[in-house]
């Protein structure tokens, strides 16, 4: 009987998913491919729009080896496409948080710049209250990194 491989733990493990967004930061091109590029900002930054030719899949395996060649060589090294697999499942979850965070969020000013708040204003205070309440990097320490890559796309909000 085939020994069963080691689980992939990401809850435990946050520098592999610091990693993964390291690289979504660092790595436009493939960002804007797996997350479907903005037709509004390719026409503000005068680019065209980029779309995913490679499947997911193979995008996941770039971020993988990325990952997991710094982090785990050697369970890597027996199975990239079950590593390539977790990243997209990992992305999933984080999808899925930040979703449900957003609309947690709500009419709270989720969508706002920090300088298009007016102090004293009735969204300021509801940002006050919630950041007293519920310190949202707190229970998502990924927020701050996701929210500008993913407060734009439909399919996040």
């Amino acid at each position: 009987k085939k020994k069963r491989a080691p689980d992939i733990k990401w809850d435990s493990n946050h520098a592999w998913t610091h990693s993964l967004i390291q690289l979504l930061i660092d790595q436009p091109d493939l960002r804007r491919k797996l997350f479907s590029d903005s037709t509004r900002d390719a026409k503000d930054n005068n680019r065209r729009k980029l779309q995913a030719k490679d499947q997911k899949i193979h995008l996941h395996g770039v971020l993988a080896k990325h990952i997991f060649e710094e982090h785990n060589a050697v369970q890597y090294a027996s199975d990239p496409g079950r590593f390539a697999k977790s990243v997209g499942q990992h992305l999933g979850c984080l999808k899925k948080t930040y979703a449900r965070h957003v609309r947690e969020l709500g009419a709270t000013g989720a969508g706002l710049e920090p300088e298009d708040v007016t102090p004293g204003s009735e969204i300021a205070n509801k940002l006050g209250m919630l950041a007293v309440l519920l310190p949202l990097t707190y229970h998502f320490p990924f927020w701050d990194d996701l929210h500008p890559m993913w407060r734009e796309l439909p399919n996040y909000n």
